[in-house]
């Protein structure tokens, strides 16, 4: 029983460390979208390590760590952001492993 408890939490910890895709729009226009994701990220946290507004893409990190690998070397948050052009303004594109940080800066970039 205690291995089976064992592989189940091995497994749990390596699934979770993955990242989801989470979407949602924004009445902005992709700029200003793109400036309100980059302030937002550094309120909750996160330092961008790449971004180029052309493109609509901007990639970060967390400052602190979000949990530990089994080998005992912190987990950070590593999260993409996409941002479309739609016709009523745009869409955002995050992939990260924390669902919370996607919803603020849904929310917070409406």
């Amino acid at each position: 029983m205690s291995r089976l408890f064992l592989l189940s939490f091995f497994l749990v910890g390596c699934i979770s460390a993955y990242a989801s895709r989470y979407s949602g729009p924004s009445s902005l226009e992709p700029a200003d979208s793109f400036e309100c994701i980059h302030s937002a990220l550094a309120d909750l946290n996160y330092s961008v390590t790449d971004a180029n507004r052309d493109a609509g893409f901007i990639k970060a990190r967390t400052n602190e760590p979000v949990a530990m690998r089994l080998t005992g070397e912190p987990l950070h948050d590593e999260l993409t952001v996409s941002i479309i052009k739609t016709d009523g303004g745009s869409e955002l594109r995050i992939s990260t492993v924390e669902r919370a940080t996607a919803d603020k800066l849904i929310e917070r970039c409406r």
